[in-house]
């Protein structure tokens, strides 16, 4: 313990004794590992951490597969038949989320509502605050009754936490429902990514008061459905148990499930999948510039051990042990990098404000923190950090030659082995360097080609707004139609307003539609391998309002009324697909809701679920003839669309006081918000290779100046014998740059796989893009260029009687 007390007062003696140094050095490692620990604090969260449900490793989403569609919903009939059948699962459970409206108060509210069966909730471990939860009866269709459950963010934000809220009546989505429970503050979600996605609701329904009853049919696709499996039971297991069930179900039912397969996802893997490459790609960034920062301290100390040389020696010669003078050199980088740790939980700390800030919204849990676990990770890092770069000086400086040294007298000069040593980090930093600066270009130029690519559609200046009428109020689609009519016939009449329409999924919005189809004329496709097409359903002058080219035929017009045969729309991608060379007006088409249909024109084709999605086919109905209870406005305005949130919101409630209007937004707003992970994805990376390409810089200047001092009497001998300036110049310049080119050699090398690895990610650029990898070479050959000039220019002014006489 005496021992080790003297290194560490040693060691700070030291360290203080060059604080430019010391500073420097800690600034470099605390870049490195706040980074990483800011990086490490948000995959932690999204990826590492176990969501907040009881065994959630066992937590599974299975869903309905068919040719069109891998993932596809299911129906309350396959329900009810996978939990008779399967011998996987512990437990099962339907849920389909969806806006509830809440009337019968002040002013009518939207809320975030949840239709489930009854093992729903002891199967993700909720339990009530109040009352109780569902029974079996209350759930299943055939017995059902109209109660509720509220979460308990709604009853106290509406209800004030009022405990005789039991036994209430609330009017939800226009039928009367009485309150029979309140969930824990547990469930409110917050400490899980996309809140667990069950997580967060205002009030669950029994899932047969879903609002569209033609979904629970058979052969539907509607309701999601969550499984438990059983403690025995692996994912193979269930997967070829439920390929059995989905085998004897298509020989029961030939109709509606022909090719109709069953596909099973960890609910983890299913709620993370899609954002876990890139935060993998992001956390390797940082994990380079780590490196970096690694090999550029271990230069640093290459160096120092260089100029102590003398130190160590006489100390070896007066008896300290080779493990004396080890042990002693690694306490000194050891402490080095507690004090770099500790500036690098600051810098980690202000790091993921920073990733909060930048990062989409629903990637991140509610609360991200450089929590026990984030702490632990960082003290863990600062000791390989202190391990990574201490190791190698420690071990080449514990080992003096004493004769050598001695003879030396203090002349310097670390020999051969420890230049080669020093040259083979600078090019691993260059290296590193370029792998990262292609990367952050790349997905730079991928987040400006999202920025300019072709929506099919004017975002600016477009108001947009939801809204969902109760089943109750308005059971048959001759009402609906008729209130649609009379809300679209209000808000054109709002001052402001240019022109409006009504469509059931606003593009960028996260909704959506799709249908099987066939064509006339042509054979009649195999059950269960109908080919599919996206499908949306406006009124007339929707195209005009959204800004979408008109191609041929005509739009919709009041005449499309629901006494006249069904007419469709179709783009132009699906008018090329079935109809190549061929005037698709006058074609038709049999859709599996709506039945044959006419098609009367072809309108351009529009990014729908945002903007690096290849144009998909898609099909146009109009409301008149095929009728939802859910709609969105789309609101073209002549100023700030936002202006008109107040009036047209008032327009529709002059036609029904009790609707709710909800997610009242500027079209610009999805779009740019759509584009949120490439933009966070190009600025976080370019971040971490500007951090590396200035580490790469100072890294090479403090080995070409190291050099410099280290050459003075071979410089101050070529210049008596009469070698200009300029030529030292070059001589020192020179050795940078073919330091850089072998670095950028190598880097080329490693980038164009890291490349590959990025082409998911990218948009309109290829992973091998050539600009790219040359901007990125003319970039670290700028600047090795412009680390070496300083040194070079001291080398050129040696004075070479000065430097001989030093000798």
């Amino acid at each position: 313990m005496d021992t080790l007390l003297q290194d560490l007062r040693y060691a700070v003696r030291k360290l203080v004794e060059r604080p430019g140094f010391t500073v420097v050095a800690a600034l470099t490692i605390a870049l490195g590992v706040g980074g990483t620990t800011a990086m490490f604090g948000v995959v932690d969260a999204v990826l590492l951490r176990p969501l907040p449900y009881p065994d959630p490793h066992r937590l599974v989403m299975l869903w309905t597969r068919t040719t069109g569609a891998p993932q596809a919903a299911a129906s309350w009939p396959e329900f009810v038949d996978w939990r008779e059948q399967s011998r996987s699962f512990a437990d099962l459970a339907a849920w389909r989320g969806q806006s509830v409206n809440l009337t019968g108060t002040a002013e009518p509210e939207r809320v975030v509502g949840a239709f489930v069966s009854d093992r729903f909730f002891p199967l993700l471990g909720a339990r009530p605050a109040l009352g109780r939860t569902f029974t079996a009866e209350e759930t299943d269709p055939s017995t059902a009754r109209p109660v509720a459950v509220l979460g308990h963010g709604l009853w106290q934000r509406r209800f004030g936490s009022d405990p005789a809220i039991l036994g209430r009546s609330l009017v939800l989505n226009g039928q009367s429902h009485t309150v029979v429970g309140v969930l824990g503050p547990a469930f409110d979600g917050g400490d899980a990514p996309a809140n667990g996605w069950f997580m967060g609701s205002d009030v669950f329904l029994p899932i047969s008061y879903f609002p569209n009853q033609r979904g629970l049919a058979r052969g539907e696709t509607e309701i999601l459905v969550l499984g438990r499996l059983r403690p025995e039971v692996g994912l193979s297991e269930a997967r070829a148990d439920m390929t059995v069930v989905a085998r004897r179900l298509e020989q029961a039912y030939p109709d509606t499930h022909a090719g109709r397969g069953v596909e099973i996802v960890p609910l983890h893997e299913q709620i993370v999948g899609d954002t876990k490459p890139a935060l993998l790609v992001l956390l390797g960034a940082v994990g380079l510039v780590l490196l970096i920062a690694c090999a550029n301290v271990a230069n640093l100390l290459l160096a120092r051990a260089s100029h102590r040389r003398r130190e160590l020696a006489v100390r070896a010669a007066l008896g300290a042990g080779r493990t004396r003078l080890f042990r002693q050199l690694l306490t000194e980088s050891a402490l080095l990098a507690l004090l770099g740790g500790a500036l690098g939980l600051l810098v980690g700390n202000w790091g993921l404000a920073l990733l909060v800030t930048v990062a989409p919204p629903e990637i991140l849990p509610g609360s991200v923190a450089l929590d026990g676990r984030v702490m632990a990770f960082a003290l863990a890092l600062t000791a390989a950090t202190g391990l990574c770069f201490g190791l190698v000086p420690a071990v080449q400086a514990s080992r003096p030659d004493l004769d050598g040294v001695l003879k030396e007298a203090g002349r310097g000069g670390s020999g051969a082995r420890g230049h080669r040593f020093r040259d083979a980090l600078m090019v691993a930093e260059v290296t590193l360097s370029l792998v990262l600066l292609v990367g952050a270009g790349l997905l730079l130029r991928s987040a400006l080609a999202l920025q300019h690519a072709d929506l099919g559609f004017r975002p600016d200046h477009l108001l947009t707004a939801e809204f969902r009428l109760p089943p109750a109020k308005y059971p048959e689609p001759r009402a609906i139609a008729a209130f649609l009519r009379q809300a679209l016939e209000r808000i054109r009449a709002v001052p402001g307003i240019e022109s409006a329409a009504l469509v059931r999924a606003v593009p960028f919005s996260g909704n959506g539609g799709s249908t099987t189809y066939e064509v006339e004329g042509q054979p009649e496709p195999a059950k269960g391998r109908e080919p599919v097409t996206q499908l949306n359903i406006v009124s007339p002058g929707y195209f005009r309002t959204m800004g979408i080219p008109w191609l041929r035929g005509r739009d919709f017009d009041e005449h499309d009324t629901a006494d006249v045969p069904p007419v469709a729309v179709v783009n132009d991608t699906m008018a090329r697909q079935l109809w190549p060379g061929i005037d698709p007006v006058g074609r038709r088409l049999r859709l599996r809701d709506a039945g044959w249909v006419t098609i009367v024109g072809v309108a351009g084709d529009v990014r729908h679920s945002g903007p690096s999605e290849p144009p998909q086919p898609q099909v146009y109905t109009t409301h008149e003839q095929d009728a939802r209870i859910f709609a969105c406005v789309v609101a073209r305005t002549a100023g700030d669309p936002m202006a008109m949130a107040a009036p047209m919101r008032a327009a529709l409630w002059s036609v029904d006081k009790d609707q709710a209007v909800w997610k009242v937004r500027a079209l610009e707003e999805l779009v740019t918000g759509s584009r949120g992970t490439a933009r966070a994805m190009s600025l976080l990376v370019g971040v971490f290779a500007a951090v590396a390409v200035v580490l790469a810089g100072v890294g090479l200047y403090g080995v070409m100046a190291y050099a410099v001092s280290q050459r003075t009497r071979e410089i101050g001998i070529r210049m008596a014998l009469g070698a200009a300036s300029g030529r030292v110049m070059r001589l020192v310049v020179g050795r940078a740059l073919a330091l850089t080119t072998v670095a950028i050699v190598l880097g080329a090398t490693f980038a164009a796989a890291l490349a590959r690895l990025l082409g998911t990610l990218l948009f309109g650029v290829g992973p091998a893009d050539p600009l790219t990898f040359l901007a990125a070479a003319a970039a670290l050959a700028t600047v090795g260029a412009l680390a070496a000039y300083l040194p070079a220019r001291r080398a050129a002014g040696i004075d070479p009687m000065r430097a001989l006489a030093e000798e």
